[in-house]
């Protein structure tokens, strides 16, 4: 029953966006390589479906604010988007997030 609970709070820590803040640039990389495996997916392609569902669902689109690599253009009040997309496109590649996010 702990273990279940601590389950839940670290997936509700990803939600609410208190996993990645503007000095986890590596974690992130990180997080997209995982998932990348996880699904067996082109690793370039999580990226990309990262950006159309943060452009699509937050209306922020990195690909208008400059050149490569497009997550340096996030802003810090965005960063909980980026988390809440992460953590939703882990729920829908069924892919756990509390061991997706886990460093």
């Amino acid at each position: 029953m702990k273990r279940h609970i601590a389950k839940l709070e670290e997936e509700n820590k990803v939600l609410a966006g208190e996993i990645l803040k503007w000095d986890d640039r590596s974690k992130l990389n990180f997080i997209v390589r995982k998932l990348a495996i996880a699904t067996d997916t082109i690793f370039g392609k999580v990226w990309t479906d990262l950006y159309k569902n943060l452009k699509y669902k937050y209306h922020i689109d990195l690909t208008a604010r400059g050149k490569k690599p497009y997550i340096q253009y996030i802003k810090e009040d965005e960063w909980t988007y980026v988390n809440q997309t992460l953590a939703a496109m882990c729920k829908i590649y069924d892919v756990d997030p509390e061991t997706t996010f886990a460093a």
